[in-house]
């Protein structure tokens, strides 16, 4: 929001250089609020290599530490070697949200006001979107035998425990955490 007022009073001042970071900043918080917002997070690689403008990225994934007994890898004279597979992550979905605003919404909200509530409603909206993708991809992945009526079936058998996945139980208390 532009320094010289504590409000935005007209639609003119995102056309200036500070509207424009006060823009480019708002934007940011939607997308960092966007990942706070997913369920799917947690099951997701968020640390991605590669030129996102090529189409793909790859994601490293780290195999589990597999605790062992104290001074095994003194005895031994090395720790377990790392693994690491690496994943291709195709950006293959380019969504926005482009909305048109009327003069009564600015006179009853403000600039800043209904450009704050907008942003909310985006990262929500962008959330459901982007959690409903990944958990149909999940479920159109499964064979018609398997009970589909329960949920947690769906997700069990897309989080089963590996070297690299923390498993079922450990997605299932995050995503259903505080839900009696």
């Amino acid at each position: 929001m532009p320094a010289t007022t504590g409000r935005i009073t007209s639609l003119n001042i995102l056309l200036e250089q500070e509207g424009h970071d006060y823009l480019s900043e708002l934007y940011g918080r939607v997308i960092e609020n966007v990942q706070k917002e997913l369920i799917s997070a947690d099951m997701k690689n968020r640390e991605l290599s590669g030129d996102p403008t090529s189409g793909s990225v790859e994601a490293k994934r780290f195999a589990n530490a597999s605790p062992k007994a104290y001074g095994t890898a003194r005895a031994a004279g090395k720790g377990d070697a790392l693994r690491a597979r690496p994943v291709a992550v195709p950006l293959d979905h380019d969504d926005e949200i482009v909305e048109e605003i009327e003069e009564t919404d600015i006179r009853l909200y403000g600039v800043d006001g209904l450009l704050e509530r907008r942003a909310a409603n985006h990262v929500r909206r962008m959330a459901a979107k982007l959690d409903r993708a990944f958990f149909s991809a999940a479920y159109n992945t499964f064979t018609p035998e398997q009970d589909f009526f329960y949920v947690g079936s769906v997700i069990a058998a897309a989080c089963q425990e590996d070297d690299y996945d923390e498993g079922f139980y450990h997605y299932m208390n995050k995503a259903f955490d505080g839900i009696a």
